[in-house]
């Protein structure tokens, strides 16, 4: 009788720990997700060591104050966007964020008024991708240069200076 009420609490206990293990993954998801976007997105912008040219005198000075009273970059961010990617029959979806560094302050207006115009590009570009494709850190400054790219063939030249993946999460 001993033997037979081990054996059934230890199966309950193996049934209650199931439970963990995709919650455990999503939390841990979670923080490296954060991580990066505090690693790659926050961490230039606070950091604020200044990148001026070495030496002593006027244009040191002058390069460091410049840089100070510079006008912040304007970045139009693109929140939740999920999709599937391609070769994967619904049975992967990668959900994305996607911020635009823009060329110029007045042309935000422009980009909020074409906003469908922009996600569809965005979902198009990304939906066309394999997994093994979206997942590869390398291909991943190539990816951003293509969204550029298209999305600059709709908008005014120079509308977009940089692309970012503030967030970029696959399951």
């Amino acid at each position: 009788m001993a033997a037979e009420s081990n054996s059934e609490s230890g199966a309950g206990g193996e049934k209650a720990g199931r439970g963990r293990g995709p919650v455990l993954g999503a939390i841990i998801g979670g923080l490296l997700v954060g991580a990066a976007a505090g690693a790659f997105v926050l961490a230039p912008r606070l950091g604020g060591a200044s990148h001026a040219p070495a030496g002593s005198g006027e244009h040191a000075s002058a390069a460091a104050t410049a840089e100070s009273t510079a006008v912040p970059p304007t970045i139009y961010t693109i929140d939740n966007l999920v999709l599937n990617p391609a070769q994967t029959g619904g049975t992967r979806f990668l959900m994305a964020s996607v911020a635009l560094e823009l060329g110029n302050p007045g042309l935000q207006h422009d980009i909020e008024v074409r906003d469908a115009e922009v996600r569809d590009v965005i979902l198009r570009t990304l939906g066309s991708k394999t997994v093994g494709e979206l997942t590869n850190i390398v291909q991943r400054d190539s990816l951003r240069e293509e969204l550029q790219s298209k999305l600059g063939a709709s908008l005014p030249p120079g509308a977009i200076r940089r692309v970012y993946f503030p967030q970029f999460v696959i399951q």
